[in-house]
């Protein structure tokens, strides 16, 4: 996830707070990711993306 878009969309990730940074491990806190992208961990699994997500991700290419 550190090159090209995929390093994108993680700043946008940690930048809404959806990831935090703790020494080289990042956490995701479910709450946000839900409320942000209206997607579960669940979904992000098994690539199930709704239109929040995708609309999450479009953030980056505007």
């Amino acid at each position: 996830m550190t090159k090209g878009s995929g390093k994108a969309i993680l700043e946008l990730l940690v930048s809404d707070k959806i990831l935090t940074l703790s020494g080289s491990m990042y956490y995701l806190d479910p709450v946000r990711l839900g409320k942000i992208t209206g997607t579960t961990y669940i979904d992000c699994m098994n690539r199930n993306f709704g239109e929040g997500a995708i609309a999450f991700v479009k953030r980056i290419f505007k």
